[in-house]
C-alpha cells in the first residue's frame, strides 16, 4: 500500500511534462545586417540577456513578450518583439500529468515558447 502510494506521488510529482522535455529555459539565434551589433533581450524593460551578432542568447520561457535593441555605431538602432507562443508538449499533460502536470509547466514556463530566431536590418545614419 505505502509503495503504490510513494509511486502515485512520485509520478505525480513528475509530471510537468513540458518542463521535463523541453525545460524552462531556450536559445534564441539573434542575427543583424550589418553583423556586430550588440543586441539586449529585454521584458518588462529588464535586459534579460545580450549578445554580440550573429549570437545567441539563452533566456527563461515566460507567458510575457520580449524586445530585442540592437544597437552598432554609425547605424539606427533596430527592435523587434515577439510573443510566446503555447508549447504543445504541455498537452502530454492532459493525459498524463492532469492539472498537476498542467500547474508545474505554467509555473516554470515550460508551456510557454518563443521563436527560435530573430533577424534584423540595421539602417545606416
Amino acid at each position: 500500500m505505502w509503495k503504490q502510494l510513494i509511486v502515485v506521488f512520485s509520478l505525480a510529482a513528475l509530471s510537468g511534462c513540458a518542463t521535463i522535455v523541453e525545460g524552462s529555459d531556450q536559445n534564441i539565434a539573434i542575427y543583424t545586417s550589418p553583423q556586430g551589433a550588440v543586441c539586449e533581450v529585454k521584458r518588462d524593460g529588464v535586459t534579460i540577456g545580450s549578445t554580440v551578432t550573429p549570437g545567441t542568447v539563452n533566456i527563461s520561457k515566460s507567458k510575457d513578450p520580449i524586445g530585442v535593441v540592437c544597437n552598432k555605431k554609425g547605424y539606427r538602432t533596430a527592435t523587434s518583439g515577439a510573443d510566446s507562443d503555447f508549447e504543445g508538449m504541455t498537452l502530454g499533460n492532459i493525459l498524463l500529468g492532469g492539472v498537476v502536470g498542467v500547474a508545474i509547466d505554467a509555473g516554470s514556463g515550460a508551456m510557454n515558447e518563443y521563436p527560435d530566431k530573430v533577424v534584423l536590418t540595421l539602417q545606416k545614419l
